[in-house]
């Protein structure tokens, strides 16, 4: 499927925490009347800072602060005619402001000859903080938009609040684009409980908890790591309750939809010494029309063991808000206390999303579904539009995922006959691509995508992209996956990234611009013309070949700039593995298992390799010293022979060690061997930190200190008799010895052994 998330926010900065205020995307500078808004630390719901509005106008002034940067009624600010928006933010109002609750309001506003604006309800509250909500459908014709706040003239002078944690959201679900959902959305962020954030219904951090906390436990964990513990903060008489959404409000919907169906589940574990009943457990699944009416799942049927709990609702044809909880009832007792893991929000089915196979739905896309699975795209107005888009539908997919649950056992027979069967993109050998621009939040997942003369997978602008069990496929020139934005930040997991060594233009993983940044996992990525990966700024690879099944043209990796962390990364060296272009030591590739070798530890730098070499006494190159480590860092220094930096801040690092130590005088020695080179001072040396002079924590002297030894090439495997070593290092107060090692060496044959272990005297 391809999916877009929902809900993407139409604020920049809408948690508050930037100098710049929160505005419509791609704006910066509020159009204000009578007001200032301010980033403030005086009151915050999340993070450090909220945004201060203060009114410059005395009493009969009326004053505005308006999230666009124009009024002009032929701005629509990135808003689209005939779509309904929510406009949510939340706000505190001091009671020693002065302002009183009803004489401010958010407003949410269109023009279609005239100005017509939908308002909010008044905070109801002093001293808390609380969710604004309008909804509005912009009319069919509308042609200018404003989103702001409207203080009353009743308002005095300099009277204030507090606003944070911006929203501004579409409801209405777009066809015609380039994205479809699947049957089952998951509704829930971070379900899996591993996160330290709670998991909440989507783009939602905060819980409610009322009489009941709600804490990430590495106690027990169905899966994973962790579950989230709910305890009961309250005695017997009153319930306890854990919310899964932010608010708990008649008019929030939390980006459900009326009339639609959906199944609420979680995972729940009850120790039999917590002290609570089973029958005090449940699931609420409510929401409002007139009132709140809901639905509840069952109880847990056993102590220590996980049991799933359900609860699946059609929310009514006109409710207005939602609500989704976690319910203990008032009978357990205060601290009393249960685990959850693995919660999901699924829609049942979409009506309005019937995209489904050959056998059944309808493509809304489309109108007329194609026999083998439906087309997108086919509104292109562009003159060179030949052709449409065609998704091939999996035929088997509802087979695939039939359980006969009497014998556990898969009830196709045939069922992994065409296992490699992904709904297909394939842009005919045409200069065409999937480009995206200026978005935010996609995801292309189990798909299969080929045959373009152009970029395969082309980003700009586009802030977080992810791939998950795809197949990409080049025949001919271009890239598999490019992006040329400075906001980019792509994820692939998963995937096979796979060319045809078709010429010096075929390329792997092409990531250029400003600042985009790569997360690669479970993938393979070989056989293309060029080279495999071309990075600027550097990711983290967990789990990948580059190269390995069928070499690259050119090398595996090239690292322009920045740094690449990596575990688990397998390089096919037929073609050099990797070259680093930029003239820093700040580039380098760290590799935690080395081509899937356990503890073999590497990091390719400009000039060369720093290896991780295990060692034995009285054997190998170079031996074990007497009572020195196990392993040794092993250093080559052959490469790029006219950029080994020279300034002191411009040097490798090797390695960094901290020592807690008392004030006694000490020395610290490194023991290193040169082999068919040498060394002077000034280009491998220790430098070594601590705090010289001490009054009190705000008035110190930090020293440092350099080795100064020369290292001439060793007699043999086994000649450990030379070393850097600092001396004299006495700490004014008990303090962090701070030791690193750095380098600045080309030599084309040579190799330096250096013991990790230090000698303390």
């Amino acid at each position: 499927k391809i999916e877009e998330i929902l809900g993407t926010n139409y604020i920049d900065r809408a948690d508050c925490e930037s100098v710049t205020p929160p505005m419509v995307v791609d704006e910066t500078v509020p159009l204000l009347t009578n007001a200032t808004i301010t980033r403030s630390n005086e009151e915050k719901r999340n993070g450090d800072y909220s945004y201060k509005i203060i009114k410059t106008a005395g009493v009969g002034g009326w004053a505005w602060v308006r999230f666009v940067d124009n009024s002009a009624t032929d701005d629509m600010h990135g808003l689209v005619a005939g779509k309904t928006y929510t406009f949510e933010v939340w706000v505190y109002v001091p009671i020693v402001s002065g302002i009183a609750l009803n004489e401010f309001k958010l407003y949410l506003g269109d023009y279609q000859g005239g100005w017509q604006n939908t308002g909010s309800s008044f905070p109801t509250v002093y001293d808390t903080w609380e969710k604004l909500i309008v909804t509005r459908t912009l009319r069919s014709s509308a042609t200018g938009v404003i989103a702001n706040f409207e203080i009353n003239g009743s308002a005095a002078l300099n009277e204030y609040f507090y606003v944070d944690d911006f929203r501004l959201r579409k409801l209405e679900e777009e066809t015609g684009s380039l994205w479809i959902v699947s049957k089952a959305r998951e509704l829930i962020d971070r379900g899996n409980c591993e996160d330290p954030i709670a998991p909440m219904v989507f783009h939602e951090f905060i819980p409610i908890e009322t009489d009941a906390s709600f804490e990430r436990s590495a106690d027990f964990a169905r899966s994973g790591d962790y579950s989230y513990k709910v305890t009961k903060t309250a005695a017997s008489g009153t319930p306890g309750q854990a919310y899964l959404v932010d608010y708990a409000g008649s008019t929030d919907m939390h980006g459900l939809v009326a009339g639609k169906t959906y199944t609420f589940e979680l995972w729940v574990y009850v120790p039999s010494g917590s002290g609570i009943a089973l029958n005090e457990i449940k699931l609420n699944f409510l929401d409002y029309q007139g009132g709140w009416a809901g639905t509840d799942s069952g109880n847990p049927a056993s102590f220590d063991t996980w049991v799933k709990l359900t609860v699946t609702r059609t929310v009514r044809s006109s409710a207005t808000g939602i609500m989704i909880r976690i319910w203990v009832e008032s009978a357990a007792e205060l601290n009393e206390y249960f685990y959850i893991d693995d919660a999901t929000l699924k829609n049942v089915f979409l009506d309005n999303e019937e995209i489904t196979d050959e056998d059944t739905g309808v493509a809304d896309v489309d109108g007329t579904p194609a026999d083998d699975g439906f087309i997108i795209l086919n509104n292109y107005a562009g003159v060179t539009n030949t052709g449409d888009l065609t998704i091939e539908a999996d035929e088997d997919y509802d087979d695939f995922q039939a359980i006969d649950d009497s014998a556990w056992t898969i009830k196709k027979a045939d069922w992994n006959a065409d296992a490699d069967d992904l709904p297909i993109v394939d842009f005919g050998a045409a200069v065409y691509k999937l480009y995206m621009n200026n978005a935010w939040e996609w995801i292309f997942k189990n798909m299969m995508i080929k045959n373009s003369l152009a970029h395969l997978i082309h980003s700009n602008v586009v802030h977080e992209i992810q791939l998950i069990h795809c197949i990409l496929e080049k025949v001919n020139v271009g890239s598999l996956v490019a992006s040329t934005s400075s906001y980019s930040s792509i994820r692939i997991t998963n995937c096979i990234c796979r060319g045809s060594a078709t010429g010096v233009s075929q390329y792997g993983i092409y990531m250029v611009g400003g600042s985009p940044l790569m997360n690669l996992k479970n993938c393979a990525v070989y056989n293309l013309g060029n080279r495999g990966i071309i990075a600027v700024n550097g990711g983290e690879f967990e789990n990948v070949n580059i190269g390995i099944e069928l070499a690259n043209g050119a090398q595996d990796i090239h690292l322009y700039e920045n740094k690449i962390k990596a575990k688990n990364l397998s390089l096919g060296g037929k073609n050099d593995d990797l070259i680093i272009s930029a003239f820093s030591s700040h580039s380098y590739i760290s590799i935690e298992n080395f081509n899937r070798i356990k503890a073999s530890h590497a990091m390719e730098y400009l000039n060369g390799q720093i290896l991780k070499k295990d060692v034995v006494a009285e054997s190998g190159d170079p031996y074990k010293r007497s009572d020195g480590a196990n392993s040794v860092i092993e250093i080559s220094c052959d490469s790029n022979a006219l950029y080994a930096p020279a300034p002191d801040e411009w040097k490798y690092l090797v390695f960094e060690h901290e020592y807690e130590m008392d004030t006694a005088p000490r020395s610290y020695r490194y023991y290193v061997q040169c082999k068919a080179m040498s060394l002077v001072a000034t280009e491998l040396f220790l430098e070594c930190e601590y705090v010289e002079q001490y009054v009190s924590t705000t008035v110190y002297h930090d020293l440092k200190v350099r080795s100064d030894e020369i290292v001439s090439e060793r007699t043999g495997a086994d000649d450990w008799s030379q070393y850097l070593e600092v001396t004299g290092i006495q700490p004014a107060v008990t303090s962090k010895v701070r030791i690193k090692c750095y380098l600045s060496k080309y030599d084309a044959d040579g190799r330096i052994f250096i013991d990790p272990k230090v000698v303390v005297s």
